[in-house]
């Protein structure tokens, strides 16, 4: 008999467990959203179209991304050395070592790594998200739910105004004389809009991840109740310190 009603008592348990524990709809928009923003970050991130040229201009630069340049049949004209660069090439690769300084500029450095750091946190959202939504590991989940949607949401506006500082920076600096020959034979390129994709979506996936920890903060306690229940060796107030068990000396 005993051994029944402790199965009944954890499959009580088990039914009782969705009805505080369950999550609302700002998380799952909250989740899409991050995906979504994550995986635009991605395609924007490795794509080498954040600037081309228009077709009709045949001009020597093709398209240009974080990491790859294009090039039909170019000549630097500051480079002493008659090297012909024509096809795709990547922008620290030994190809491109004589003119590195030219197509890599500060700016472009500094969005090429805090555009790698954004992306890395990106990431790490996804990590949270997954367990928020799968709602696993149970015990974790149950714990730090609000805190684990607060990392989200912060590694999302984390990913979002770096990229957006970065989309800034980027319109402004690529029309420069100094860098790409004929500018205005250029125009900002689908990988770019993408980017500007992703801004949107992680901001967006901000608003829904501080919505869902007001929810969050309401079930905290039922959830550490339930988490107690299933997980009595987590309860503090449980935990004592029995002084007789303690044997030999101290010294």
């Amino acid at each position: 008999m005993s051994g029944v009603s402790v199965r009944l008592d954890m499959e009580k348990s088990e039914i009782e467990v969705p009805k505080f524990y369950h999550y609302t709809k700002y998380l799952e928009w909250g989740s899409i959203l991050s995906f979504l923003g994550c995986v635009l970050l991605l395609v924007s991130f490795s794509s080498p179209y954040w600037l081309a040229s228009w077709q009709d201009t045949m001009s020597p630069f093709l398209n240009l991304g974080l990491w790859t340049v294009c090039f039909d049949r170019f000549r630097h004209p500051h480079v002493q050395f008659d090297k012909l660069y024509d096809g795709c090439y990547s922008m620290w690769g030994d190809d491109l070592r004589m003119i590195s300084y030219w197509i890599s500029p500060g700016w472009m450095i500094a969005i090429q790594v805090s555009s790698s750091c954004a992306l890395v946190v990106s990431l790490l959202s996804q990590l949270c998200s997954v367990c928020l939504v799968l709602r696993s590991p149970r015990s974790v989940v149950l714990r730090f739910e609000r805190k684990l949607i607060t990392v989200a949401g912060a590694c999302d506006g984390f990913s979002g105004l770096v990229m957006l500082l970065n989309v800034l920076v980027f319109c402004l600096s690529c029309w420069s004389r100094d860098w790409l020959l004929y500018p205005n034979y250029n125009y900002l390129s689908w990988s770019f809009a993408l980017a500007i994709a992703a801004v949107l979506s992680l901001l967006c996936s901000v608003i829904c991840h501080a919505k869902e920890s007001k929810f969050a903060r309401e079930r905290e306690n039922k959830n550490l109740n339930i988490l107690y229940k299933i997980y009595p060796s987590l309860n503090p107030s449980l935990q004592s310190f029995d002084v007789s068990s303690v044997t030999g000396s101290f010294l």
